[in-house]
């Protein structure tokens, strides 16, 4: 009961007002909230390199290094064996049973990996620092470089299958109309002339719309690979109402999957998805990395 009531407390204390037409799931909060939470005690995860934790982090963070490294196998592409995850994830007292903040790099779309990834692992109250660990700094809030330590724990992780498509599952609605997949890829991957698969091109009547369309300056990410900006502000989110314009096409009644090529891109497409009130968003975690593997994959150009 003590722990209901330090919820619906804390729920008080940072519930923001509502607005007409505003997102229906709040997955996506700012630097005030973050200070809040985990000033209250919630597990906030820094999803970052080891040696980004210790150049500097929140205070109260956890990290067991970047994210992909701890969860995911490198040759595969996919999760690695769940009791791995469950010694990693509980040897450093990050309990997908209680609310969870996750943050990176701005712009990061590992961070939303993450919360995907715990949602996927039973998590049911997990959100993402949206600025960042750069805004974060640009707040002038307070950061360390101690590592934090929770107590370890036990985990017994139940894999939700609401939020995933295998291949074979994929295979199978191609075609049905109740079904819309979405492509979060490059155009240039899209339509077949960047590839690093056998097959190439996209799923049969896939919409293409890039991820980093959610981003206030979608260019941003390719302004920093070429080094023309090192300014990241641009890859915050879009307000709630650019957001639900960008994916006014489709339709939040059917079962929506978002794919990229490994499916962590898409991760970012279905936290947005979510938040804006589209009730069965799945990732294909396999993405394109294995679809376009398989023998006979048919895809469109």
């Amino acid at each position: 009961m003590a722990f209901l009531s330090w919820r619906f407390v804390l729920a008080l204390a940072l519930a923001a007002p509502a607005v007409a037409g505003a997102a229906t799931r709040d997955s996506i909060v700012d630097t005030h909230y973050v200070l809040k939470a985990a000033y209250a005690g919630v597990i906030v995860w820094d999803v970052r390199r080891a040696e980004d934790y210790d150049k500097g982090h929140i205070p109260g963070a956890v990290n067991i290094d970047h994210v992909a490294r701890a969860l995911i196998d490198e040759k595969t592409q996919q999760f690695l064996p769940l009791k791995d995850i469950e010694k990693r994830l509980g040897g450093a007292g990050i309990d997908p049973r209680k609310p969870i903040i996750v943050y990176g790099a701005r712009g990061s779309t590992y961070a939303h990996f993450a919360l995907w990834a715990l949602e996927y692992l039973g998590a049911k109250d997990v959100r993402v620092l949206n600025d960042g660990y750069e805004g974060w700094k640009e707040a002038r809030r307070h950061t360390t470089n101690r590592a934090m330590g929770r107590a370890p724990i036990r985990l017994k992780l139940t894999p939700n299958p609401k939020v995933i498509v295998t291949t074979e599952e994929v295979v199978a609605r191609l075609g049905k109309p109740n079904v819309q997949f979405v492509d979060v890829r490059r155009a240039s991957e899209f339509i077949g002339e960047e590839s690093e698969t056998r097959v190439s091109g996209h799923l049969p009547g896939a919409v293409l719309i890039p991820y980093n369309r959610a981003y206030v300056d979608p260019d941003t990410p390719v302004k920093l690979m070429k080094g023309d900006t090192t300014e990241t502000t641009g890859m915050n989110l879009k307000a709630d109402a650019d957001l639900a314009a960008i994916y006014a096409n489709l339709d939040p009644a059917k079962e929506t999957i978002v794919y990229c090529h490994t499916g962590i891109r898409a991760a970012v497409t279905y936290d947005v998805l979510a938040r804006l009130g589209f009730k069965n968003v799945k990732v294909y975690f396999a993405s394109w990395f294995e679809y376009g593997n398989q023998p006979g994959a048919i895809a469109e150009r």
